[in-house]
């Protein structure tokens, strides 16, 4: 299949192609920039382009049979007003665009990233994609996020959302900040021990 890949440079993004290339799958991704481009390994075409404005990167998608939607800004900032219309532009933006792009008349499949906070707390309750949905910020960016990604649907294409929670691995994701502050012996909160904190592995 050929798919085209957005956060094609980031710590998943880099994962999920290089796992496309081995299954023998064509590559193009998305890149902001040439410098985010020369961060990109494994793929076989780069096409510069703003996920989050229109342009010629969408007569690419169209080509394709399908979308690993990875798109986002980073959310490890402090949350400011300007913070946050980039957190939602990013995503809600950017999974509008691609979706419009994409060819109605031939088979497609798009996987979107979505976020675990799209959740309320459950307290010591385990959640699954029944659970209830929260009312904060991010619980509202995340159903805004996917109902968007859901509108795929209604050209014929294959939907797929993936709640991410922490991902941890060598080399990046939220481990190496973690290691940083353990080497640093910096005072942080740490509660009980007894929080959840969802993750996945590599």
């Amino acid at each position: 299949m050929k798919i085209f890949l957005t956060g094609a440079s980031g710590f998943v993004g880099q994962a999920i192609a290089k796992e496309l290339k081995a299954g023998g799958h064509e590559v193009v991704a998305l890149a902001r920039t040439p410098e985010s481009a020369s961060r990109i390994l494994y793929a076989d075409r780069v096409v510069i382009g703003n996920p989050a404005a229109t342009g010629k990167w969408q007569d690419e998608l169209a080509l394709c049979d399908g979308c690993v939607n990875l798109a986002g800004e980073p959310m490890n900032e402090k949350w400011s007003a300007e913070k946050k219309r980039k957190l939602r532009e990013s995503r809600v933006a950017s999974t509008k665009n691609i979706v419009d792009a994409i060819d109605g008349g031939k088979p497609f499949t798009l996987f979107c990233a979505s976020a675990i906070g799209i959740y309320r707390d459950g307290g010591e309750a385990a959640l699954d994609e029944n659970a209830p949905l929260g009312d904060n910020f991010l619980a509202r960016l995340a159903i805004e996020w996917e109902e968007e990604a859901k509108r795929a649907a209604q050209k014929g294409a294959k939907v797929i959302v993936g709640r991410f929670g922490l991902v941890l691995g060598m080399g990046g994701g939220a481990l190496p900040p973690l290691v940083k502050t353990a080497q640093k012996a910096m005072k942080v909160p740490e509660g009980k021990g007894e929080q959840w904190m969802s993750w996945i592995d590599l």
